[in-house]
């Protein structure tokens, strides 16, 4: 796992982009497939959750929130 957040930190670095943890790309990962209407159950799977109750509580954005700050604007 060091050697792997090592050489994260050297991309982000060489991008100019702000140090992006591994679980960021995995909360946008969930994020993403969720706004595209993939099964939860698929995308908890893809994450290795058994089930779509930690998918739900951790990685989920409500599409409500969404829409309020859509509507916000």
């Amino acid at each position: 796992m060091t050697t792997l957040k090592r050489s994260l930190t050297a991309l982000w670095k060489a991008t100019g982009l702000n140090d992006v943890r591994l679980h960021d790309l995995r909360r946008s990962h969930a994020t993403i497939l969720m706004s595209k209407g993939i099964d939860p159950r698929t995308i908890a799977g893809r994450l290795g959750h058994s089930g779509t109750a930690m998918l739900a509580k951790h990685y989920a954005v409500d599409r409500g929130d969404k829409e309020a700050a859509a509507a916000f604007a």
